[in-house]
């Protein structure tokens, strides 16, 4: 019965990210219908579902994620979709995930998988609490992110305050960047967190963070986690109509070419795929292709794949 009830969740969500991305891309009204509301809601409030379970269920895809079920991919209006959709439930279950938040009582941290659990349904409710209210999940938030007393309860909040672009946002990555900024892996956390934001000015940040302190390209972790991040998560951004986001892309590719190919080689993926886009997005992605393949220290792991995309 449980797996059901989450099945049926999953399936109409499917549907109606189909039909919305379709919707925006018409111009027409987007709608989520109260069976599919109500799907969820039997999720969020069935008491015999693991909390861990219904945490999955609940969570939405991410755009790349909604992306794979479109032969051409539409980066916008699959971002749109999916914000109404994130919006509408966060809007109509305000009171069920609030009641659900606050009533997940977990003591100090330990490696429990009931607590872990219980953690993991209470962040996926503080996600859409921070979306539905500002004020409210504002408060949330920074309260969370302050009485925290492990790394996953931090993160959660600082993730909701950058993704629901709380008040508390520049203020809580401040803090957290004041006391973590010696430990490369935390920091990993907290660049992927800011390349994945849907800030409208997110390219900028981006690039300032090139010359943060905690970053450099010389080391390849943190060079996964900020461009890594941004060229593989962030679809909106990386593949803006203007190719501002694939032309950042090639001047980094463009160092690590000669730095470190390996690296490149895993962060031109991105490019490899232009198939999957529109003619305008493919013309812009082809062209830094075609800049990168005239390097004259093109590594071969580079130019492999790059004559390989070119030829398709």
């Amino acid at each position: 019965m449980l797996f059901l009830v989450g099945m049926r969740a999953q399936s109409l969500l499917g549907r109606y990210i189909k039909e919305n991305v379709s919707r925006v891309q018409k111009g027409q009204p987007l709608i989520l219908p109260e069976m599919v509301i109500d799907a969820f809601r039997a999720v969020l409030l069935d008491k015999d579902i693991d909390p861990a379970l219904a945490a999955l269920i609940l969570t939405l895809p991410t755009d790349v994620e909604a992306g794979e079920a479109f032969a051409i991919i539409d980066p916008i209006a699959i971002h749109q979709a999916l914000g109404f959709i994130r919006k509408t439930l966060a809007t109509e279950m305000a009171d069920e995930f609030s009641a659900v938040y606050h009533s997940m009582h977990i003591g100090a941290y330990r490696v429990d998988h009931g607590d872990i659990a219980k953690r993991d349904l209470r962040n996926v409710c503080l996600g859409y609490l921070a979306v539905e209210n500002q004020q409210t999940g504002n408060q949330l938030v920074e309260a969370q992110y302050h009485n925290s007393d492990n790394m996953t309860d931090a993160l959660a909040a600082l993730n909701a305050a950058v993704m629901a672009q709380l008040p508390c946002k520049e203020a809580l990555l401040q803090e957290f960047d004041d006391k973590w900024h010696q430990d490369g892996l935390v920091m990993d956390k907290w660049f992927s967190l800011q390349a994945m934001s849907p800030a409208t000015d997110v390219l900028q940040t981006v690039r300032s963070l090139l010359s943060h302190r905690s970053f450099t390209l010389a080391n390849p972790n943190r060079t996964r986690a900020l461009i890594g991040a941004f060229v593989n998560n962030n679809p909106v951004a990386f593949h803006a109509e203007d190719g501002s986001g694939y032309l950042l892309l090639t001047e980094i590719l463009t160092d690590l070419n000669s730095r470190n190919p390996q690296v490149a080689s895993r962060l031109i993926e991105p490019f490899i795929r232009l198939k999957r886009y529109d003619a305008n997005r493919q013309e812009k992605m082809r062209a830094e292709l075609l800049k990168l393949k005239a390097l004259d220290n093109l590594s071969g792991d580079l130019y492999e794949k790059i004559t390989k995309a070119l030829a398709d």
